[in-house]
């Protein structure tokens, strides 16, 4: 009778744990398909720059995707960044985004066009990668989670948050449910080396610039 007992608790407690994971998968799969739905039905818009470097062009896009957006509230702007010893170039790209709408997704991206397959190189505060050849070394950096949620806390992002994507050719951040009266800054940096480098790291280094640093160049070269 023990062993009945038990067996039957066994087979009830299972039973519960399948009707939960069943239930799981369920609302999971209908909150997956809700959110495809918001998806297709969004706006979608995109605003590209361009950058020069020894390995190829670096285009930089923003993508927003929302009801009623607008490119208007997209802004990319290009500036020499002063660069550091034993840095040959250094460039950023700045984006800021009006929070007039609710943007559902913003996606970030820096591509190469090159057939070189970059190499993430992430640090502290920093999303990064390199693309490499026997001249020339290029390496783009963006800020992490953490840079961004101590920002503008508004993202509400966790610390360490996977909100980046890296490719054979290009780096993506992807910010999702911005709420409106929220304005948003990013940016990108390229840094541009021989390879070898003169001092190792150099432009590593060079690409980890806070965004308040960069909107104090923007501010002076547009005087």
């Amino acid at each position: 009778m023990i062993v009945q007992s038990r067996n039957t608790l066994v087979l009830k407690a299972l039973r519960a744990v399948s009707i939960l994971q069943w239930c799981r998968n369920f609302f999971g799969m209908l909150f997956c398909k809700e959110f495809k739905a918001l998806e297709a039905n969004a706006e979608k818009i995109s605003k590209t720059l361009s950058v020069q470097t020894a390995l190829g062009e670096i285009t930089v896009t923003v993508t927003l995707m929302g009801t009623g957006i607008s490119t208007a509230q997209i802004t990319l702007t290009k500036h020499q960044v002063p660069p550091e010893d034993n840095v040959r170039n250094c460039q950023a790209v700045l984006c800021k985004i009006k929070g007039t709408k609710q943007i559902n997704k913003i996606l970030f991206t820096a591509s190469i066009d090159s057939k070189l397959i970059g190499d993430p190189c992430t640090g502290e505060h920093l999303e990064a990668t390199e693309w490499e050849d026997v001249n020339s070394l290029v390496v783009v950096g963006t800020e992490d989670a953490e840079a961004l949620n101590a920002r503008m806390p508004f993202l509400k992002l966790e610390d360490y948050a996977s909100i980046a994507t890296y490719r054979a050719s290009s780096l993506r951040i992807e910010l999702r449910e911005i709420e409106p009266s929220h304005d948003l800054g990013l940016h990108f940096v390229v840094a541009e080396n021989p390879s070898p480098e003169p001092v190792a790291c150099s432009a590593w280094f060079a690409v980890d610039c806070s965004h308040p640093y960069l909107d104090l160049i923007s501010s002076a070269q547009s005087k």
